[in-house]
Formats: C-alpha cells, structure tokens, sequence
C-alpha cells in the first residue's frame, strides 16, 4: 500500500464509513465496523449446494464446506435471553409443518422477521445491523423451513419459529470451519 491507500483507510474509519480500498494485489474492505484484507481473487467462504433435512429421520450432524450443524431435538427451549450461544433453539412443532426444510446461502431479494418482531425487513440490513461484513454476507449459512427463514445460523432464530416456552424445540449448534 502506499502513504495514499492507508490514508485513505484511515480517514474512512475515523468517518466510521465503509468501501473497498484496491491497492496492489489486496483489498481492504470496511464493513459493518470491521476491516478485512484480501487478496483479490480469494473468496471469503466456499459457498455450498442447499443440504435438505428429514426431521422424520433426524441426522445428528449436516456437514457442509462452511461448517456442521448439530441436530438434536430437545424436550422444551430453555429461557436464554438475548445472549448469543452456539446452540439455537426452534420450535419443532413449527419446523415440522412448515415443509422442506434445508441449509443454504442467501439469495437475492430473501427477507426475514427477527425473533421479537413483527414485520419483515431484508436479510441484508438484518445482516448489516448484526455486524456480518458486506464481504461474508453471501456464504451465511441459513436454516430454511417451506421457503421461510428459520434461523440464521450461529446468529439468531426469526419468527415463527422462535421456541414456546415447555414445548419441544430442535436444538442447533453451528460449528465453522475454516476453508
């Protein structure tokens, strides 16, 4: 980088703006309060093909080139507040009659209703206010449920498929790996 690219790196962090910086061989990108360095070309995360789920037959574990996630079913959700854990929990009864159920990433236009509201905003602002980097916004791992939005993994559960308290709930924990 030259005196330039980091000066202007510089002055947009003091501006708490965002935007992509070119200079070399690298990009730094400024987004959702974090700065990342890559080299063009890489790719943040491998993107993957949507994995289905039978909670019939429930498999313990889905693995894909982003992560697992560990499936179990729980005999009711535990009050866990606002708290971000690696397990999520979801209403099974929810789960179950909504239809297909699958893992997969973002696509354009998708929108979702956080646990907690009540009307739909884009995943991409849902994104942007939990502090997920314009650059990794397109590889997070989604929990789908007939088309809807269940969960995204590893961040936050939406409705209606938010647990009721002493019912059954399909507990995920979300394991990333490094690829």
């Amino acid at each position: 980088f030259s005196f330039e690219h980091c000066n202007a790196i510089a002055t947009a962090i003091k501006e708490k703006r965002g935007g992509r910086y070119h200079a070399g061989s690298a990009t730094v990108v400024l987004s959702a309060g974090k700065l990342a360095v890559m080299r063009d070309g890489d790719r943040t995360m491998k993107k993957f093909s949507p994995v289905a789920i039978d909670l019939r037959g429930l498999p313990r574990e889905v693995i894909t080139p982003q992560g697992r996630a560990l499936l179990r079913i729980a005999r009711s959700a535990r009050a866990t507040g606002r708290v971000r854990t690696a397990k999520q929990h979801l209403d099974l009864e929810a789960l179950r009659t909504a239809g297909k159920i699958e893992i997969r990433h973002p696509a354009r236009g998708d929108a979702c209703t956080p646990s907690g509201r009540s009307r739909a905003i884009s995943l991409a602002r849902f994104l942007g206010k939990s502090g997920v980097p314009t650059s990794g916004r397109a590889s997070v791992p989604l929990l789908c449920a007939g088309g809807r939005i269940a969960a995204v993994l590893g961040l936050r559960v939406m409705e209606p498929f938010k647990p009721k308290r002493s019912k059954p709930v399909l507990e995920v924990g979300w394991h990333a790996t490094d690829m």
